[in-house]
């Protein structure tokens, strides 16, 4: 099996612009980093969100402005930074967990991806907020309940469109 560096490469160019494009919804901000990563999990044969996510964090720590809210060693210490951390388990999950683009919404595994999947996501996250003792309840409001209910709805007409595309192309 041969790797293709090129669509990790996309991977992470997808990721960036994605990190560092904020949207206002009625006055909460919004970065569709984690809706980009599990769409590419679903679209590629192989694993390249996770691969991409691994070097969008490394390249996030080394200082590059690739994150929505900041970047360098010292975004450790923040709070997001634990669900970036969590883009790993999420990825990989979403990968693993994947179904084909033939099958309908109504089957059950498709429904239920998305949403098993982003709370993969933010249980790892508030987990690893929770060990460092910076459990915050208005933050987890803001961070997983918020941005959870944004992500599922978005998966989830993403999926619907993926799909009638391609079912217009076959």
């Amino acid at each position: 099996m041969f790797y293709d560096f090129s669509r990790t490469l996309f991977t992470l160019a997808i990721s960036m612009l994605a990190a560092v494009t904020v949207f206002d919804i009625a006055g909460y901000n919004y970065s569709p980093i984690f809706l980009v990563l599990f769409l590419i999990s679903q679209i590629f044969t192989k694993n390249y969100a996770t691969v991409g996510s691994i070097a969008y964090i490394i390249l996030g720590i080394l200082g590059i402005q690739v994150f929505a809210f900041g970047a360098g060693i010292s975004y450790i210490t923040q709070l997001g930074f634990m669900y970036l951390i969590a883009l790993i388990p999420f990825t990989i999950f979403a990968f693993l967990y994947r179904s084909s683009f033939e099958e309908t919404l109504n089957h059950p595994k498709k429904l239920f991806k998305p949403l098993i999947a982003f709370g993969i996501l933010h249980l790892v996250a508030n987990i690893l907020i929770m060990l460092t003792g910076r459990f915050n309840i208005f933050k987890f409001i803001d961070l997983s309940i918020l941005t959870g209910l944004i992500d599922l709805l978005l998966a989830y007409l993403a999926l619907i469109y993926l799909q009638k595309i391609r079912l217009k192309l076959a």
